[in-house]
């Protein structure tokens, strides 16, 4: 059952690209599907040795926490500079270096403080054993959907929502996987149902959130120049 829907998964996404690749070349002649597409040529070589990487990642001599909170903004904040280039490149307005070191600032600062709370909750949760790392993949696509906006399209355009939702999910899971194998061995409580631990896990999401996304929306208003409305 969990190959079968593995496989599931990565035709849902090979499917998605393929309408992406199509709608961008070839109907809005843009490149910005470049994204997705790199993202899935670094996936893949990741799932296949996913086990090489986990033993790297835990040999690595650095505390368990340290690494967790290096790895996920590490790569988030990879992937945000990625996404930055490839809209520079597809600018009507032409490319422009200081735009782009000016662009790929805001975009690391704003995610910095949208992300805190994801990063801060997902540990707490796996920490804590609220959520064990497997049940932890669907709050993660989860809060993908919801902080990419991805979420909305299911009511109003559920084609749409169904081609964004693979690529946008395997982009989060590529920047909170390795962080959670920076973890190790984790505590796996089951006192509790696993929709009550599921509840309890996005509350706590939401929680750690407030405060980050306070101070964000203060420094929009104080420095539009840095942190721009998004």
């Amino acid at each position: 059952m969990k190959i079968i829907l593995v496989r599931a998964l990565i035709l849902w996404a090979v499917v998605s690209l393929a309408y992406f690749n199509w709608q961008s070349v070839f109907r809005l002649h843009s490149f910005l599907v470049i994204f997705p597409d790199i993202m899935l040529l670094v996936g893949i070589p990741f799932w296949v040795h996913r086990e090489a990487v986990k033993k790297k990642i835990q040999e690595y001599k650095l505390s368990s926490i340290k690494k967790f909170f290096l790895l996920a903004y590490g790569i988030m904040l990879f992937q945000k500079m990625l996404a930055v280039i490839v809209n520079e490149f597809d600018d009507e307005r032409g490319f422009s270096f200081t735009l782009l070191l000016l662009h790929v600032g805001q975009s690391w600062l704003f995610n910095i403080f949208v992300f805190a709370g994801v990063i801060t909750g997902l540990f707490v949760i796996l920490r804590k054993g609220i959520l064990s790392v497997r049940e932890s993949l669907p709050l993660i696509g989860f809060l993908a959907l919801f902080i990419e906006k991805v979420l909305p399209y299911l009511f109003v355009k559920p084609v749409l929502f169904f081609m964004l939702a693979p690529t946008t999910v395997l982009q989060y899971f590529l920047i909170f996987i390795p962080a959670i194998y920076a973890l190790g061995a984790l505590p796996d409580k089951r006192d509790e149902s696993r929709k009550k631990r599921f509840l309890l896990a996005t509350g706590v999401v939401f929680l750690c959130a407030l405060i980050p996304l306070f101070i964000l929306g203060k420094l929009s208003v104080h420095f539009p120049g840095l942190f721009p409305a998004t």
